[in-house]
């Protein structure tokens, strides 16, 4: 495959890809897809992959984001649920073109507060993860419209949530909420 390199999009569903190493050198992708594959951790080379701009990785067995995928500054959506994800990076804010991230079905405990600069944001997905608070800080999202914290641990919503002005759904079932 790496010797198509005129190739803008390129989907791997349901297969037993394990690496995606030589997919990187693929410079001309604008979407990934490589759902459902048995993946377990995206290379540093997908820096190399600058012109993408949908990148999907849901249902593999990734446990970590490498630092380097913040050179994906044209990536529009990011989907990697269904995966081992616990942490995911502070340096996803210099994704400023970001629309769309999917996160659910990790083991996420906490979110970056970082996350809350990322302006275009418009749809971000955290739900059934171990989430046992929402940073404050997610609030300065004024683009986003759709949020989903559904089954998560959390005990309360935090305020600053009311300044999100152009939200028209909050999913929040299956939490611990009182109040």
């Amino acid at each position: 495959l790496a010797k198509l390199t005129g190739l803008t999009s390129l989907k791997i569903r349901s297969n037993y890809l394990t690496d995606m190493t030589s997919i990187c050198e693929l410079t001309s992708l604008a979407i990934l897809d490589l759902t459902d594959n048995q993946i377990t951790a995206i290379p540093c080379q997908i820096a190399n992959l600058t012109n993408l701009k949908y990148l999907t990785l849901s249902r593999n067995n990734i446990t970590f984001l490498p630092p380097t995928i913040d050179k994906l500054s044209n990536l529009v959506r990011l989907e990697l649920a269904e995966n081992q994800l616990s942490c995911v990076p502070s340096e996803l804010v210099n994704l400023g073109c970001l629309l769309r991230i999917d996160l659910s079905q990790n083991q996420l405990e906490k979110i970056p507060p970082e996350l809350g600069n990322l302006d275009s944001l418009h749809a971000i997905d955290l739900s059934c993860n171990r989430l046992r608070q929402v940073p404050p800080e997610l609030g300065n999202n004024h683009c986003l419209t759709r949020m989903n914290l559904s089954y998560n641990y959390l005990s309360e919503i935090p305020p600053e949530l009311g300044n999100l002005a152009n939200l028209s759904e909050l999913v929040l079932k299956s939490n611990n909420l009182t109040e």
